[in-house]
């Protein structure tokens, strides 16, 4: 303020008119991104393949289980959709016991199948 009571901008009182030190919104840095939840969504939709589809793949969802839990740990870390990294393990978890039962499942019977067959002719 000068010596009568007026500012730099004209106005009299603490109202400057814009922002001070003429700084119109602008911080002269990059724009802060928010953080994305690929991760996590990632890991949610790789649970639920591995869910849909272990009973037709013979236990290839193995892997899609396998990849839902890592990338849910992933997203966990990274500070991504809590819930939705939790959801993606929990479905990589069930996904991936769903398809150990079917790969065990198979291996039983398709073993007693064999000996089975094996004992007719022996």
């Amino acid at each position: 303020m000068d010596n009568n009571g007026y500012n730099n901008y004209g106005n009299q009182g603490g109202y400057q008119g814009g922002m001070p030190n003429g700084n119109y919104g602008y911080n002269g840095g990059v724009p802060q991104q928010n953080a994305g939840s690929g991760f996590a969504i990632t890991s949610l939709v790789c649970g639920i393949l591995s869910i849909l589809c272990c009973y037709c793949t013979l236990g290839v969802t193995v892997i899609p289980a396998i990849m839902a839990i890592i990338f849910g740990i992933v997203a966990q870390k990274k500070g991504q959709s809590k819930g939705l990294s939790i959801a993606g393990i929990i479905t990589g978890v069930i996904g991936l016991l769903l398809s150990l039962g079917m790969i065990i499942y198979i291996v039983f019977v398709g073993g007693v199948a064999f000996l089975e067959s094996f004992s007719q002719y022996m």
